[in-house]
């Protein structure tokens, strides 16, 4: 991890999924962490975790709603914790996913609830992007890493508003690396396809992967590509994407449609 050039790294939604493993990973090579979460039990138990397997390891939470927050916000609660730390790692892992795949105009929780999600899944990887930035650049090393999905590769129907968001982080991501490669730092989007997570709610399989074996194998991928799905499973699933829009979509129907009626019969027993 020479190319990140500092010895602190920040993780957004780092309380489970891939935020976690990340963090875990970073520890393990000796990195200290901010750990940006809005839950503060489930940050403590985090730093907990790590601290006990990493006792060398320094862990600072900072417990922040991204979907509820201004930027003056962000001014008062996170930029007076970063500007005191050599920052030499970013992962922009925050974001959340439709309830289940329906019509936009039936949006489970409406209006607030799109400009939530807009805003979780675009916002603060801009915000912080701009932040930490200067620092990367006046030592001509740093590394950021957005967190997409492999939904940006196609036009989802009913996923409309999840996979434009994704659509930009990877977007966003590729324009950085064009921009920033050339004087040292390194941008890299993560877009995995299924990984087991309490947004998605699947099970582990051979195909659909756990936060911890994605991470451990995405993280190797740094300094290598600019973007990738993380894992070699991952890879040769999204090759589907290739095909024409009149062979994927009908697929992409039926697990939709799979999907929404799985989460409802769970909700129903709940």
């Amino acid at each position: 991890m020479n190319l990140a050039g500092a010895n602190w790294a920040v993780i957004t939604g780092s309380s489970d999924g891939l935020g976690k493993a990340y963090a875990n990973e970073l520890a393990e090579k000796g990195f200290n962490l901010v750990l940006i979460s809005r839950t503060k039990s489930k940050l403590e138990n985090v730093k907990n975790e790590i601290i006990k397997k990493y006792p060398k390891t320094e862990v600072k939470i900072i417990v922040f709603d991204f979907g509820k927050s201004s930027f003056s916000d962000y001014e008062k609660e996170i930029f007076p914790i970063l500007d005191n730390l050599d920052i030499g790692i970013l992962v922009n892992n925050v974001g959340q996913m439709h309830k289940y795949p329906d019509y936009f105009h039936l949006f489970l929780g409406g209006p607030e609830k799109v400009a939530e999600l807009a805003t979780v899944n675009t916002i603060p990887c801009s915000i912080l992007t701009s932040k930490i930035l200067p620092k990367m650049v006046e030592r001509k090393k740093g590394i950021i890493v957005n967190i997409s999905s492999a939904s940006c590769y196609h036009e989802m129907a009913k996923w409309s508003l999840y996979c434009g968001t994704k659509r930009f982080i990877k977007h966003f991501s590729a324009c950085l690396h064009k921009e920033y490669a050339p004087l040292g730092i390194t941008v890299q989007a993560v877009c995995p396809m299924f990984v087991v997570s309490n947004m998605t709610h699947y099970q582990a399989t051979k195909s659909i992967l756990s936060p911890e074996v994605l991470v451990a194998s995405a993280i190797k991928t740094i300094g290598h590509t600019s973007e990738t799905t993380g894992h070699i499973i991952h890879e040769i699933q999204a090759l589907g994407f290739a095909f024409p829009s009149f062979f994927v979509d009908p697929f992409i129907s039926i697990l939709s449609k799979t999907q929404k009626q799985e989460i409802l019969a769970q909700q129903k027993t709940k």
